[in-house]
Parts: structure tokens; C-alpha cells; sequence
């Protein structure tokens, strides 16, 4: 059962992502750390998708998001740039007991990034509050969303 949601929401992500690259006016991928653990970037902008897993013994779960960022890597100070955005997440939980479960839900991401090697690198900081919309409206036991890390031009 795990293999086959996982394997079924990595060939969602992947068909989304294929369509948006092909009208993107600048590709970036890269890696961030964090909560969850562990998560693949890929923006072509000025849209993001993460997928990732959580690693934690007892509570694994994928987790995957889409963004659009209506402020996109907006310059304040020569190479440190900032990113707002809105945009949907959802987690598959992966209990030991093998009965996987899903929650959803929209986030506000803030990003803080800043560009080296003529914008060829990019380190970023993105925190990212969210709520729960299913299985019903609220909080999670993870509200906001933060990561570290970089990513790379690739077009």
C-alpha cells in the first residue's frame, strides 16, 4: 500500500511540474533542510514544488507542495532577495501499522535567499505557516514549515 501512494503522488508531482517547466521563464532545483526532514526543489519560476519525506522513527510521511510566488525573488539589498508566496501542501503519513492517511491543507511561504556566482547559486531560508483544510480545518501538529538550503539555475 505505501509503495503504490508513494509511487501515485510522485507521478502527480512530476506530471505538474513537466507542464509548468515547459512555460517557466527560469529553472532553479536544489535541496532544502528541515521540517520535514528532507525535501527535492524544483522552481521554474514563479511557481515551487517540493517533495520530500520525513525521516523520524514512528512518524514518517511524504510531503509534497506546490507555490505560487507572487513576489519572486524581489532584490532589497545587492544579492539577498525576498519571496512571498501562497500555495497548497499534502502529507501522506506512513504509521507503522501500514494504514497511510492524507492531510492538506494551504501555506504562506517567505522566502529569504541569497545569490552567488552571478545567480548561479542560491542559498535560501523559507518559512512557510500553514493550515489544515483536510481531513478538517485547523492547525497541524506542524504549523509552519522551515527549511534551509540551496538551490541551482539550470536554464
Amino acid at each position: 500500500m505505501k509503495k503504490i501512494a508513494v509511487t501515485a503522488l510522485a507521478g502527480l508531482i512530476l506530471l505538474i511540474t513537466a507542464d509548468t517547466a515547459l512555460h517557466a521563464r527560469q529553472t532553479r532545483v536544489g535541496l532544502g533542510f528541515g521540517l520535514p526532514n528532507a525535501v527535492l526543489v524544483f522552481r521554474p519560476v514563479p511557481w515551487e514544488v517540493k517533495a520530500g519525506y520525513d525521516f523520524t522513527a514512528g512518524k514518517e510521511y511524504v510531503f509534497a507542495s506546490l507555490d505560487y510566488r507572487f513576489v519572486n525573488s524581489r532584490p532589497i539589498v545587492e544579492d539577498i532577495h525576498i519571496s512571498l508566496g501562497i500555495g497548497a501542501y499534502t502529507k501522506l503519513l506512513l504509521p507503522d501499522d501500514d494504514s497511510a492517511s492524507v492531510e492538506g491543507g494551504i501555506r504562506f511561504p517567505f522566502g529569504v535567499q541569497y545569490l552567488l556566482l552571478n545567480d548561479f547559486l542560491e542559498l535560501f531560508l523559507q518559512i512557510s505557516p500553514g493550515l489544515d483544510f483536510y481531513p478538517k480545518p485547523g492547525f497541524s501538529n506542524q504549523p509552519v514549515q522551515v527549511w534551509l538550503g540551496f538551490t541551482v539555475q539550470v536554464d
